[in-house]
């Protein structure tokens, strides 16, 4: 008897440790998100008076590297390569019309960390960048009208859905698909 109740002590140890695990530290997730959260809105402030979206920052880049990458002589790329840019523009934000085809990335990015922080400053800021893309709504020259809309709109409907999100989108989604050529059955990219 006494033999089979600390086996049964034991089994039940081993199920109580097996229930506890030691708590991991995702304090790296907070600091990684405030991080990233502070220089959205920072972003937002200081673009907000241009009506322009940051694309990226600008670098420079070394031309015997990029030959050594792609194993090739420069004159077979060097048509793609953008102009390096001037010593005093690196490092600083390279900006972009509501047209392009990246513009929808930096509100669909405050949206989500809106969505991850619950910050009412960021989502002040993804609506007024969504709602910079608006001409977007009415624009057929291009087949990116899905990153352009959806990134934006398409949060802003999934985080706070209205009517006149999903008109945007209905109008958006028409135009895209009046890019359907049916003598090839795709669409003109």
């Amino acid at each position: 008897m006494k033999k089979k109740l600390v086996l049964l002590a034991l089994g039940i140890l081993t199920l109580a440790s097996c229930q506890t695990q030691p708590k991991e530290d995702y304090s790296w997730i907070k600091k990684g998100l405030d991080v990233a959260s502070a220089q959205l809105r920072l972003t937002a402030e200081e673009i907000s008076s241009t009506h322009m979206l940051p694309r990226s920052i600008r670098t420079s880049y070394d031309m015997n590297f990029l030959c050594r990458q792609l194993e090739r002589d420069s004159l077979t790329f060097r048509d793609s390569l953008r102009a390096q840019p001037a010593a005093e523009q690196l490092g600083k934000r390279r900006l972009c019309s509501v047209y392009d085809w990246t513009s929808g990335f930096f509100p669909g990015s405050l949206w989500y960390a809106y969505e991850l922080t619950g910050n009412d400053t960021l989502k002040t800021w993804a609506v007024q960048y969504t709602n910079l893309l608006n001409p977007v709504r009415y624009y057929t020259g291009t087949h990116d009208l899905g990153f352009m809309v959806n990134c934006s709109y398409g949060n802003a409907e999934r985080l706070t859905p209205n009517d006149s999100i999903a008109a945007v989108m209905k109008e958006t989604a028409d135009n895209l698909c009046g890019r359907f050529n049916d003598s090839i059955s795709a669409i003109r990219s």
